[in-house]
């Protein structure tokens, strides 16, 4: 399958694509300027692996009181 995207659909905060289609980006290093794409995402990644631990911390504390009311 081909999808095309318009040229103004594009985000473009680490690269931008001409008219002609050519692909220029202030960051000339490929691999920091996908470090930087993906950077991005860190932070939901950080909430949700936060929110598991406290979600388990907090099966964990109900699981004792519960044993301790046996």
């Amino acid at each position: 399958m081909d999808y095309r995207v318009p040229k103004d659909a594009l985000l473009d905060r680490f690269g931008k694509v001409d008219d002609e289609g050519n692909y220029t980006s202030d960051i000339k290093s490929e691999g920091k300027r996908f470090a930087m794409s993906v950077s991005c995402l860190t932070g939901g990644r950080v909430i949700i692996a936060r929110i598991g631990a406290e979600n388990a911390l907090q099966g964990l504390d109900i699981a004792i009181r519960f044993s301790l009311a046996r």
